[in-house]
């Protein structure tokens, strides 16, 4: 998502790219049900899953005055994928039960500012109060899990204390925030990106 704002006065250019993604991935043999099976060959029950997800954002904006150019970037990926035998079987030879996963994740935030600014009457009636990066962060998760109806989501400090939760390879990149010019100008740019598999 890119998003840019110009002209005299006050400028606001915001971005907000948010992807939650769930997949489940089975191989299952058996019905849970009936007796034992007799096999005279091998048994194999093998489930491979890969997925690639990818957010970016990016917010800019130029005021003769003031300019805010914010950015957000949240990736929720949740992949389980499970190799199962649900039946009892005798003579089987070789036997293998494998499951496999690739999961390439990454969120990418960019903003920058010529110009920039303070909350919308934040402290006043009727105003909107200015947060911090983190709590947009969460703010714009919180979102994202109850639109999606998942209840997986990043801590609520994965920000500021930097936890990784991800137990799979996985990548986040955040920056390229600038400011720039006369006035007042602000830039900021949070990139989250969560990741739990399960195999």
């Amino acid at each position: 998502t890119q998003n840019g704002a110009s002209g005299g006065g006050t400028s606001i250019g915001a971005a907000i790219s948010i992807a939650v993604v769930e997949n489940k991935t089975r191989a299952h043999i058996g019905s849970e049900a009936g007796g034992t099976i007799s096999l005279n060959g091998d048994l194999s029950a093998q489930a491979t899953h890969a997925n690639s997800v990818i957010t970016t954002a990016s917010g800019e904006a130029a005021g003769d005055d003031v300019a805010v150019g914010a950015s957000v970037a949240l990736n929720i990926v949740v992949d389980d994928t499970r190799a199962e035998i649900g039946r009892n079987f005798t003579g089987a030879q070789n036997v293998a039960v494998d499951s496999t996963s690739a999961v390439v994740s990454r969120a990418e935030a960019k903003a920058s500012a010529k110009g920039a600014a303070s909350d919308s009457n934040g402290d006043e009636a009727g105003g909107t109060e200015s947060r911090d990066s983190e709590q947009e962060t969460n703010a714009q998760s919180s979102h994202a899990t109850s639109r999606s109806g998942t209840t997986a989501a990043p801590a609520s400090d994965a920000q500021s204390g930097g936890v990784n939760t991800a137990n799979t390879n996985s990548s986040s990149e955040s920056g390229n925030s600038a400011s720039e010019g006369g006035g007042t100008s602000v830039s900021a740019s949070v990139a989250v990106n969560y990741v739990d598999t399960d195999n």
